[in-house]
């Protein structure tokens, strides 16, 4: 019987929460074996990148990156549509619709964007008042606010 062998009967004899530790140990030996460690060290100096003479300097300048939504915008955003759809069929009683802004606005609240953050305030305070002109010209906010993000 190979040395391999012997290793891989032993580790089968293991408990699974003993497997999950040697599998732990081994990768962790290797990540440090090879240098692949996720640490931030602040002696750690980034190198220069090496500069390729054969490409124009035009390539290595920035770029200007175009203004990107944020994810919680997005998401809100995202669950905001499906809502509206079946809110248009009737189908979802006070409470229903008060606890589908509610995810909505929970979503929203942690956007970096102000007029999401707002108009999803709106909206949850107009679905918790019950006041339906409130709770349209709250929605229609909160929609125009997705929209005016590209959602």
């Amino acid at each position: 019987m190979t040395f391999l062998n012997k290793i891989w009967k032993w580790f089968l004899s293991l408990e699974w929460f003993m497997k999950g530790l040697v599998i732990l140990a081994i990768l962790a030996f290797f990540s440090v074996i090879t240098g692949n460690s996720n640490r931030s060290d602040s002696n750690i100096v980034a190198s220069e990148p090496k500069s390729d003479t054969s490409v124009s300097s035009q390539a290595t300048k920035p770029q200007p990156v175009e203004n990107k939504v944020d994810i919680m915008t997005e998401s809100a955003c995202e669950e905001f549509r499906p809502f509206l759809s079946e809110a248009s069929k009737g189908v979802f009683t006070d409470e229903e619709i008060r606890l589908e802004i509610k995810k909505i606005y929970d979503i929203a609240k942690y956007s970096t964007d102000l007029d999401i953050v707002e108009s999803a305030t709106s909206l949850m305070a107009a679905a918790t008042s019950g006041d339906s002109d409130a709770f349209l010209s709250a929605g229609t906010d909160f929609g125009n606010a997705c929209v005016s993000k590209g959602q």
